[in-house]
């Protein structure tokens, strides 16, 4: 939801586009935009909102949390999992490019492990629904 405190009008940016929730909102320095996260088939991806009704672009795909935008609107700050990495903080881009990993926390713990990669499956649920597990 937008909200114009000049006038009081509300508008929801999303409403025929997007049906997720939206986590560590950061508004674009030119306040044209609205990156969050939200999760989506098993993933947490890094979105970018622009004009309202616009369906959000997707500027980041994988298990993302803790997202903040730099002063200038050209950075990405983030941290980044998977189901054989723990988390770790990343910078990119503000369109997703260059994505860079700053720590190396686990790295050394890590390197001892010998871990399979993980797979994910689907399955059918309730009334024929698709379930995906990994």
């Amino acid at each position: 939801m937008l909200y114009d405190r000049a006038t009081g009008k509300s508008e929801n940016l999303t409403e025929s586009s997007f049906d997720r929730n939206a986590a560590n909102l950061a508004w674009s320095p030119d306040s044209k935009a609205i990156y969050f996260v939200a999760r989506m088939k098993r993933r947490c991806r890094c979105m970018r909102c622009g004009e309202a009704g616009a369906t959000p672009k997707k500027v980041l795909d994988g298990f993302n949390a803790g997202m903040s935008l730099g002063e200038d609107g050209k950075t990405l700050l983030l941290t980044r999992s998977s189901l054989t990495m723990p988390a770790e903080i990343f910078v990119a881009v503000s369109d997703g490019s260059g994505l860079r990993q700053i720590t190396h926390a686990n790295d050394a713990l890590l390197a001892k492990l010998d871990m399979n990669a993980p797979e994910t499956f689907w399955f059918d649920g309730a009334e024929g629904s698709k379930v995906q597990r990994c």
